[in-house]
């Protein structure tokens, strides 16, 4: 039987694909609430350190704060007997501030400007680390008590919150003391045994101090004239009480002076001259002293 061939031709259809497709995948969002943490004071400097009233004393002061919004930084010094919340007063507490506005950054004292010293106070602002560096130049009173003081700084931030430290004991405030004499001569004329009154009597002792004071008087010697002498007793002087008779030893004439700011006390001046006493002019150094 014949073979027979059957030849079948199949034909290839393509698949047809859209032109774009679509697939749904599914979201979810998650809304924080924003969370504004307070600045932090990092430190306080020096953290022990000697004062000389009116003299200028640089401090300063390093914030953390994450937003970088402050609006005021604080800086106080008070007698350790004190605290921050104390008014403000030449002898004990004092109060010098930063603030900014409009991103300008002033600085004041409330006290007074003779307190602080603005061309010499900055604030540094430190986007990288989140900090501030603040630059104190400021002083205190000829007047302002001696011994330890505190340090104390704080800041807020523009949502008030804020932050505070504390270096107790940080500063210790020197003694002051400044004296003038209304003359630095003394001139008497008279005969043997005439008391008489130096022409430039009384003295005048002006002293602007931080703490109470006395004033004494002495001579270096006796009166010297060509060879002759007149003790050094025929002076005598007078403060507060009785007339003294001067020696090479310091007395006072006046004791316990309450201290401030140009306090004026004066001092009398006699000589009894000696019946004995040889004529003649004669010479002699005294010594004034104020001391606490």
């Amino acid at each position: 039987m014949p073979l027979i061939f059957l030849l079948l031709s199949v034909l290839a259809v393509p698949s047809v694909f859209p032109a774009e497709q679509e697939k749904t995948i599914s979201g979810e969002a998650q809304v924080l609430e924003f969370v504004h943490y307070p600045p932090s004071v990092l430190k306080v400097s020096p953290e022990e350190t000697a004062w000389i009233p009116y003299v200028w004393q640089t401090v300063t002061v390093v914030v953390y704060e994450n937003e970088m919004d402050l609006q005021y930084i604080y800086l106080m010094a008070y007698e350790n007997v004190l605290d921050n919340a104390a008014p403000d007063n030449k002898r004990c507490h004092y109060t010098w501030v930063a603030s900014k506005s409009e991103g300008t950054w002033t600085f004041s004292c409330p006290l007074g400007d003779a307190y602080i010293d603005t061309d010499g106070c900055s604030v540094q602002e430190n986007l990288n680390t989140k900090t501030y560096t603040v630059t104190f130049r400021v002083r205190v009173a000829k007047t302002a008590a001696t011994g330890s003081w505190d340090l104390y700084a704080s800041v807020v931030d523009n949502t008030d919150m804020y932050d505070y430290l504390e270096n107790a004991n940080a500063v210790a405030v020197q003694v002051y003391l400044e004296m003038t004499l209304s003359t630095n001569t003394l001139t008497f004329a008279g005969m043997q045994g005439e008391n008489v009154y130096a022409t430039q009597s009384p003295m005048t002792v002006t002293v602007t101090t931080n703490q109470n004071f006395d004033i004494q008087v002495k001579a270096i010697g006796n009166w010297i004239s060509d060879g002759n002498s007149m003790p050094a007793s025929a002076t005598k002087v007078r403060g507060e009480g009785d007339w003294v008779s001067l020696s090479t030893t310091y007395q006072n004439v006046w004791s316990n002076v309450s201290y401030g700011e140009g306090v004026q006390k004066d001092i009398e001046w006699r000589l009894d001259i000696p019946i004995e006493t040889v004529p003649g002019t004669y010479s002699n150094t005294f010594h004034i002293r104020v001391s606490g």
